[in-house]
């Protein structure tokens, strides 16, 4: 079969590729021999002629007859940059508009500011629904924590600290953390304002409107809806504007900030601290 091709290339055009006499002629080179230098030579001549053939079928399938001396080696990545404007717009769009829903083995990282100590801290889901299940991790300390249905569902009360106690497994059946209980969020949404109980003490949360909050779901920017609340302490919330995941994804105050960073949803165990899952409750 490559001798064939060796015949139909010997009877090509010298303009689209030249002989091997010629081109020793051209370049001032001695004659090569042995097999070697035959093969070298065959293998050279196939190239020459590939080039050239691609050369002129992208000049009469593409380019217009008055740009026949566009450098072709211009031309491929300019066709790539124009095929990478189009795509990304829309693998990002797809993104934004998908659903987001957290589960099993889902990891979320975190990022806290107080004063002028910034953190970051890992929480990785082992159940979401109808209770919680979850374990954290910061640069020194971890823990696990056990949401029940009632703290999900029922009740009013919430947290950002008091259930990541240092080497603790958590238990709570009357107060979230990083999820407002269902009630609440209920509440909030069609109401406008709600009494809820924050670190066990009284606060009132009033909605301001509605908006957007990005961060990085499985290594792309995410876009997602939120309303936009304050409290009576001078906080400010963000809360991610779905009933079924009601996550915190920003609070500030005066004195501290926390807010979602990243969130990756993973299809292989993921848990570091959790061996075995607690029953539901």
């Amino acid at each position: 079969m490559f001798n064939a091709f060796w015949k139909v290339l010997k009877n090509a055009s010298p303009r689209l590729c030249p002989r091997p006499a010629e081109r020793r002629d051209r370049k001032y080179r001695k004659p090569e021999t042995g097999r070697r230098n035959s093969v070298r030579v065959r293998l050279k001549m196939v190239g020459c002629w590939l080039k050239a053939r691609l050369r002129r079928i992208l000049h009469w399938t593409i380019l217009p007859a008055s740009s026949l001396r566009f450098p072709v080696c211009l031309l491929l990545p300019a066709l790539c940059l124009a095929w990478l404007s189009i795509a990304a717009p829309a693998q990002d769009a797809g993104e934004t508009d998908q659903a987001i829903r957290p589960g099993a083995q889902t990891i979320f990282i975190f990022v806290n500011q107080a004063r002028e100590k910034v953190t970051e801290f890992i929480v990785r889901l082992a159940r979401f629904r109808p209770d919680i299940v979850l374990e954290w991790e910061n640069s020194i300390d971890q823990g696990t924590i056990h949401l029940f249905r009632s703290a999900v569902s029922q009740e009013e009360g919430f947290t950002l600290s008091r259930h990541f106690e240092v080497g603790v497994h958590s238990e709570s059946a009357d107060m979230m953390t990083l999820w407002l209980p269902d009630k609440v969020f209920d509440q909030l949404s069609r109401k406008g304002s709600v009494k809820m109980r924050y670190n066990n003490l009284p606060l009132k949360l009033k909605k301001e409107g509605r908006g957007t909050f990005r961060f990085r779901y499985n290594k792309r920017e995410t876009e997602i809806p939120v309303i936009l609340a304050s409290d009576s302490r001078r906080g400010r919330w963000s809360i991610w504007d779905d009933p079924d995941n009601p996550l915190v994804v920003q609070y500030e105050s005066p004195y501290f900030k926390q807010h979602l960073k990243t969130m990756a949803a993973r299809n292989r165990p993921a848990l570091r601290w959790i061996k075995k899952l607690p029953p539901i409750r």
